[in-house]
């Protein structure tokens, strides 16, 4: 996904940093006492405006402005000001013990690092408070101990046993799926054998995508028919909850628009590229130029406008694959969705003397939100 540069401005010093399209209005900082920043967060840890609907969690840490990185003990805090996280960096590396917290307060996880690697004792647990995994890392190697599910039913005893995790998946896609599953066996506190994954819908049965297969605790190989050519050399399997709080590292902003907070934009650019391939010879604008999309209030296309100016056979073709695109994301208006236009700016970028590319695009509403 190509991102644009900005310069970030730090209380005084600057930070290097790649960014989705920014707000020039947002504010994603401001300065505490003795030293400490505030910077808020979506529910993936990107950067959005303190005043913005989907701002989840604040961060309250230093920042190092010498070397670059997080440097300090740091508490993020969820929007009713409960703790959500507790934690330390030391010249940019996590360190030591990690805390999360559900939002009223029940504990959530207990993790520890080196280095910013994973170390020693890991402990997850259910909003009820009750155990949920109980793991070891050692070496960069996982130890599963203990495994309950939700009704309280030990799975995992001692490392012998088998393991069912759900990985939320926060952005969006045309399938509708929510989240992946992945299952298998544990052997000596190891994965082993074959592992299934599958698509986890809302009000539909999950869906198999493919297995893994492990050895000894070692990734062998995988099968997947989704995503589409993934390499059989890449696993997917998690063996516990992902820390999303580590992408608040890479200090990625995103506009506050329901498009950006879903993965719509990143979506709708992967489509184009995978439908669009430019010719060496193609006459590709040199800037970026807004096309507009007339949508109902199921996310439809009705209607495509492209400007004048663009070469005739790339207005034919952008005109037909937008149309084709399954689902746009309907706007919103006190409540309830409507039919709206959206204006969607794009730029076409050149890689190399023969690959071009649809950058990032930025997508905008008429009258909803």
């Amino acid at each position: 996904m190509i991102k644009k540069i900005i310069y970030l401005f730090f209380l005084g010093f600057i930070i290097f940093q790649k960014s989705y399209a920014q707000q020039p209005s947002a504010k994603y900082m401001e300065e505490s006492i003795d030293g400490y920043i505030h910077l808020y967060f979506d529910q993936q840890y990107y950067l959005v405006d303190q005043n913005c609907v989907y701002k989840s969690f604040t961060r309250v840490i230093k920042y190092d402005k010498n070397n670059g990185g997080f440097n300090s003990f740091f508490t993020d805090y969820y929007n009713n000001n409960q703790i959500a996280i507790s934690g330390k960096y030391i010249e940019g590396k996590k360190q030591g013990e990690f805390k999360g917290f559900y939002e009223n307060g029940i504990p959530k996880f207990t993790i520890n690092f080196k280095d910013n690697l994973p170390v020693g004792e890991w402990k997850y647990f259910y909003p009820s408070g009750n155990i949920w995994i109980d793991l070891t890392y050692k070496n960069g190697q996982i130890f599963i101990k203990n495994y309950f599910d939700e009704k309280g039913r030990q799975q995992i005893k001692a490392g012998k046993g088998k393991l069912k995790l759900t990985e939320p998946v926060y952005d969006f896609n045309e399938f509708g799926f929510t989240g992946i599953s992945f299952e298998g066996r544990i052997k000596e506190g190891k994965p082993d054998g074959i592992w299934s994954s599958y698509l986890v819908y809302s009000k539909n049965a999950p869906e198999y995508i493919g297995a893994e297969k492990f050895e000894n605790g070692q990734f062998e190989i995988s099968n997947y028919t989704y995503p589409q050519n993934f390499s059989i050399k890449n696993s997917l399997v998690k063996f516990h909850p992902v820390l999303t709080a580590v992408n608040a590292e890479a200090l990625t902003f995103k506009n506050c628009s329901i498009d950006d907070n879903q993965g719509y934009n990143f979506y709708l650019q992967t489509y184009l590229n995978n439908t669009i391939i430019f010719e060496k010879d193609d006459v590709l604008p040199q800037e970026p130029f807004e096309v507009k999309l007339d949508i109902n209030d199921k996310g439809k296309v009705k209607s495509v406008i492209i400007p004048d100016g663009l070469d005739t056979e790339l207005t034919n073709v952008l005109k037909q694959v937008l149309l084709t695109v399954p689902y746009f994301i309907p706007s919103y208006l006190y409540g309830k969705t409507i039919s709206d236009t959206l204006i969607i700016k794009l730029s076409i970028f050149q890689e190399d003397e023969s690959k071009f590319y649809f950058g990032y695009p930025d997508i905008k509403r008429a009258n909803g939100k």
